[in-house]
């Protein structure tokens, strides 16, 4: 799992969610819906999105948004993508 940016402490939490039985493919995550659907799920908010595990951490570091975008190869989705887009404010 990569990250670039600010909130260190974020990707910590997902990294053990990911690590959990919580985390897997059979979930309720965003990522885990985007690779089980094979297509691109979106969020508009996420402090309110019930979908995101870690919505309310996400909505307090600057996050408004996000998209999850599967990496689909021979038919597989075998990885995924997170777009955060800026903050405009920072």
């Amino acid at each position: 799992m990569a990250w670039a940016g600010r909130g260190e402490s974020i990707m910590s939490a997902i990294k053990s969610h990911f690590a959990s039985s919580a985390g897997t493919l059979e979930g309720k995550t965003l990522a885990a819906h985007a690779i089980r659907e094979k297509a691109a799920v979106v969020s508009n908010d996420v402090q309110t999105d019930e979908r995101l595990v870690f919505g309310k951490m996400l909505g307090e570091s600057g996050v408004r948004s996000l998209a999850v975008i599967p990496l689909i190869v021979s038919d597989n989705a075998i990885a995924y993508s997170r777009c955060t887009p800026a903050n405009r404010n920072s």
